[in-house]
């Protein structure tokens, strides 16, 4: 299969061809970003959007998180489920809803790949929970947007990202090393640099571009290194996917990871039951984001 030689320039044109992020979601990120801000603030910001604030109160009902009582308002929301939630729920929503929806060509499966989003999401959580519990909403969000560079390759270059897919299944090698292969960069890369060019907290940042190999994220390790273990994690379950799921030999969790993590040697198969379960309500998370 020929490489093509202009591939990466191609990738950096079209991402100057990517709009800037709405208001609201640089007034999320900034709450994300200040130890300073308040549960008012973000009940301000969320406010600014109608049908953001509705998709909030939508989800904080649904049986995703389960509580017995209707919540009426924003205020209650943050009350009950906490800021950090709230926040991370909102700043979700907001993106999703703004990498969703291109017309045109696209050679993704959006269904299984949004089932895997929120599969990593589930079981990135549920890690941070157990290892680094103050990560654990963060962890959430970066699980649901670890592979935003997937989603732009699929939008703004559909045609070049076919040969990167035909690569994986000839080959049957995961989609990141045939992504490399045929384009010579990857859904990693490009997150990266969307990641920079939205100003996306470092966080998010170092989880998308490192979750395949999260040892060069040292100032961040620790939720790069959930994100990594959910993904592969996610992977070896089958719980949706990218396509290259069939070739789950090629996939492992790094040794550095694991040991940080304190994952049993179980891992992933010690989550199934939780995340299989967790998914099923995960399925009216995924259909109320990505709903316009």
């Amino acid at each position: 299969m020929t490489v093509e030689k202009d591939a990466v320039q191609k990738v950096v044109n079209r991402l100057k061809d990517i709009p800037t992020l709405p208001s609201v979601i640089h007034k999320i990120i900034e709450i994300v970003d200040s130890p300073n801000t308040s549960a008012s603030d973000l009940n301000k910001a969320i406010s600014m959007d109608q049908a953001l604030s509705a998709k909030v109160l939508k989800l904080v009902n649904s049986a995703f998180y389960g509580f017995p009582k209707k919540i009426e308002t924003l205020t209650q929301a943050i009350v009950i489920l906490g800021f950090n939630t709230v926040r991370s729920l909102a700043l979700s929503i907001s993106m999703v809803d703004f990498l969703t929806g291109r017309p045109g060509k696209h050679q993704l499966n959006y269904s299984e790949f949004w089932k895997h989003s929120i599969g990593v999401s589930i079981m990135a959580r549920a890690i941070a929970k157990k290892a680094f519990p103050p990560l654990a909403e963060e962890s959430f969000v970066a699980g649901l947007l670890h592979d935003i560079g997937v989603l732009i390759f699929d939008q703004f270059l559909p045609n070049e990202y076919g040969s990167a897919i035909a690569l994986m299944h000839e080959e049957k090698i995961p989609l990141y090393q045939a992504e490399q292969k045929a384009l010579q960069i990857t859904h990693c890369d490009v997150g990266r640099m969307l990641a920079v060019k939205w100003n996306l907290p470092d966080t998010l940042l170092h989880a998308i571009a490192y979750h395949h190999n999260p040892s060069p994220s040292r100032d961040h390790f620790a939720i790069t290194a959930v994100i990594h273990a959910a993904n592969v994690g996610a992977k070896l379950l089958k719980l949706g996917g990218t396509g290259d799921e069939d070739y789950i030999r090629t996939f492992h969790i790094s040794e550095e990871a694991r040991r940080v993590l304190h994952l049993d040697l179980e891992f992933p198969e010690n989550l199934r039951e939780f995340a299989e379960h967790a998914l099923v309500e995960g399925e009216e998370f995924i259909a109320t984001i990505t709903k316009k």
